[in-house]
């Protein structure tokens, strides 16, 4: 309790009391006039450059000062912010992207195919949160001032959704860093990891004009400090992970409103293909049927998540409806016992004879101690599965152990929760010899190079991913859980507009109204 209240001094004192809520009483006309000036928190702010920026709050800040060559809407489909055309050569190897000419930083200069390159390069040099978007960008070439060249390691399932990072001017890369965007808002001024305030850049080439004219930045040490600042009423606008422990309607309850999204925060249930019972299909889809996702949603989320049978969001446009998995413990029961599975009359543990051996249906589920909520959902599918005759046993350890463990393959399955990229690549869960599952089958890896193959916007790039999905559920390389919500708080100032998504809470920033 002292220390919540050490920082909820902190973020007080730092912001000050320009940053406090708003009369209830004040000016009228003040409050509809065009031009508002939108307060925000960010938090542990330890580099100006985008690119080496950790979290995901700063990182969405940055994106109001920089922009990406693509971006993803609701439905995570690319569309371009900063790309005139494109064209892939070499069964997908090859790529060939022209930029829109007369793209200007907020210094005047103009926006080049060598901006880009130098940017790629830093990213694949240097220890950036961006890495994965360039994971198997092999080269990347300028050819003239709006042509370049990206060759890849193997064909990507959607390079354009990996091309969604902050581009930046190439020599800013190799001198003292500015905050020089081509972005809808620019830099105006900023006191060193204290505030930085962003104005409107009315050389921006959306030609759109908002009425969020300036924002205020105020940066505090923490996310813990971040919430509390909120909490009194110290940002108009803030992303609050519902798996954080944090109530949205005690952080609405004066003052505020809040809206969610279906975030990108996978969870799942893995196996390890060593054990010689995962490798039973009937074992997988007993386990599969057995397994209550509604009842884990309601129960233990609170309704904030949505269950999937398959590792694609619901929201994703390649989302295929048709493939789902209805809670049915018979079912279960007459898989196993079609899989020749039977109770040991002692144990009543079920046991099969593989070989020479007789194996029991016991493992145990891996489990990182410190996250409650994955705790209770280990606990939940550990209980459905003991009325099988299946001994699931959970194991909570600390996350450091947890995670070497994970990377080391020394688990019999484990509780996963992961931030799925934007490109949606499933490639590391089942592509032989890329997972940590030891799983492998020649028809995923077809499948996987299909979708990577096939033109955008093609018939056959639709059906793959639709096959892919159709596959999953079939061989259950995994077993899909759940993705969680998220809540984006914002001040009642804001009549209309916020529309938040996995990309940023800023998401159409030009279309928001106020009171």
């Amino acid at each position: 309790m002292f220390k919540k209240f050490l920082c909820l001094l902190l973020a007080i004192m730092m912001l000050g009391v320009s940053g406090c809520k708003k009369n209830e009483n004040e000016n009228t006309e003040n409050n509809n006039s065009v031009g508002r000036t939108l307060s925000v928190v960010g938090y542990n702010f330890e580099f100006e450059n985008p690119l080496l920026v950790k979290n995901r709050l700063n990182r969405q800040i940055f994106s109001l000062i920089y922009d990406s060559l693509y971006t993803v809407d609701k439905t995570y489909e690319p569309y371009s912010n900063l790309i005139l055309g494109e064209n892939m050569t070499d069964r997908g190897t090859t790529w060939e992207f022209t930029i829109k000419p007369k793209i200007f930083f907020h210094d005047g200069t103009e926006l080049s195919a060598a901006d880009v390159a130098a940017t790629v390069n830093f990213i694949k040099n240097n220890d950036s949160y961006y890495a994965y978007n360039v994971r198997n960008i092999q080269s990347i070439e300028a050819l003239d001032q709006y042509k370049f060249k990206i060759v890849l390691t193997q064909p990507a399932q959607n390079i354009k959704a990996q091309l969604t990072f902050p581009i930046i001017n190439a020599k800013d890369l190799v001198a003292d860093f500015t905050m020089n965007g081509t972005g809808m808002y620019k830099l105006d001024n900023y006191i060193q990891r204290k505030k930085m305030v962003f104005a409107y850049n009315e050389n921006h080439h959306a030609n759109k004009e908002p009425q969020v004219k300036k924002i205020e930045i105020h940066l505090v040490p923490d996310k813990e400090t971040a919430n509390y600042a909120y909490l009194t009423g110290l940002a108009d606008i803030y992303e609050q992970d519902l798996m954080e422990n944090e109530s949205a309607s005690a952080l609405s309850e004066d003052g505020y409103n809040y809206t969610e999204y279906l975030s990108n925060n996978y969870t799942f249930l893995g196996f390890n293909f060593n054990k010689v019972f995962f490798d039973d299909i009937n074992v997988r889809q007993a386990l599969n049927y057995a397994i209550d996702r509604n009842k884990i949603v309601s129960e233990i989320l609170f309704e904030h998540g949505q269950s999937v049978c398959v590792p694609f969001n619901p929201s994703f446009y390649m989302y295929n409806k048709t493939v789902y998995t209805e809670y049915d413990m018979k079912k279960s029961i007459q898989l196993l016992e079609e899989g020749g599975w039977e109770a040991n009359p002692n144990t009543g543990i079920l046991e099969k004879k593989i070989g020479d051996e007789a194996v029991a249906l016991k493992f145990n589920i891996l489990v990182n101690i410190d996250n409650t909520f994955r705790i209770q959902v280990a606990n939940m599918i550990s209980e459905s599965l003991k009325q099988l005759g299946i001994d699931a046993v959970v194991e909570a350890v600390p996350f450091d152990q947890y995670e070497l463990r994970y990377i080391n393959g020394e688990f019999d399955s484990i509780l996963c929760g992961m931030y799925m990229g934007l490109d949606y690549d499933i490639s590391s869960f089942i592509k032989s010899g890329e997972n940590e599952f030891s799983y492998s089958n020649e028809m995923a890896d077809l499948i996987l190079y299909n979708i990577g193959i096939s033109p955008y916007d093609s018939e056959d790039k639709k059906n793959y991913y639709f096959r892919l999905q159709e596959f999953f559920l079939e061989q259950l390389p995994h077993i899909s859980l759940y993705y969680t919500k998220t809540d984006v708080l914002y001040s009642k100032k804001i009549k209309d507009g916020v529309n938040p998504d996995v990309f940023s809470i800023y998401n159409k920033i030009d279309e928001w109204t106020f009171r």
